[in-house]
């Protein structure tokens, strides 16, 4: 064997390791990050599951107190009550759902799930906060009635049930004019994107920087390559 052939070999065997060791490199770092991943959804899963169960319990209790009221005035906002409940049990079932990681599928596939999970989740706590003052007025009718049986309507009177309509009213108005007026200006707030991770659960944006981690070392491996 020439010399030539010598280091013509030296170096295929160097190549072979140096793959090898990229290929151990890379499955190290992408079960490091998908096992960083699963963690931080599993705190996100736990307080959706929370959630879930809140929200079914007072689907259920909800929809006990209007069937077993003869009055409308007392089934009506219970029912009302209801539908909000029922909207959220849908949400949360639909975010357990998205909120897993399939170490079979691309890691691109999983991120755009879990992207769509955030929107979702945005979406869900975003309408809810907008939403809630005007839970206030029925749920005081039936949470009077429950616990002190004492009818809203008379006493503190309809009036009152009014005006907490009319803050319940006001409140997604004025947010959805400060959204108009002023979101183009806060959309590259650092403030709004705290304020965006808090509302999707920092859990999501831990899971999702752990796969950006998977992406951008495939994306230089890509690059080396060329």
């Amino acid at each position: 064997m020439t010399d030539l052939d010598e280091l013509r070999a030296l170096w295929a065997a160097h190549d072979r390791k140096l793959d090898a060791s990229l290929r151990l490199n890379r499955r190290l770092l992408t079960e490091s990050s998908l096992a960083r991943a699963r963690s931080a959804l599993g705190r996100l899963k736990r307080l959706v599951v929370i959630e879930l169960a809140a929200n079914a319990i007072a689907l259920v209790a909800l929809g006990a107190f209007a069937s077993a009221s003869p009055e409308l005035r007392f089934a009506l906002p219970a029912i009302a009550l209801a539908l909000g409940a029922l909207v959220l049990v849908h949400a949360d079932a639909r975010q357990l759902i998205a909120a897993r990681i399939d170490p079979g599928e691309p890691v691109a596939l999983t991120q755009h799930r879990l992207e769509d999970l955030q929107r979702l989740r945005v979406t869900t706590v975003r309408w809810t906060l907008l939403l809630a003052p005007l839970a206030w007025p029925p749920l005081a009718i039936v949470a009077l009635k429950v616990l002190f049986d004492v009818d809203a309507w008379d006493t503190p009177g309809p009036a009152w049930l009014a005006a907490n309509l009319a803050v319940g009213l006001a409140v997604p108005a004025i947010a959805w004019w400060l959204s108009v007026r002023y979101g183009a200006r806060w959309r590259g707030s650092p403030w709004v994107a705290r304020l965006a991770n808090t509302l999707s659960g920092r859990s999501l944006a831990e899971a999702m920087r752990a796969l950006t981690t998977i992406t951008e070392f495939e994306n230089e491996e890509t690059t080396d390559a060329i």
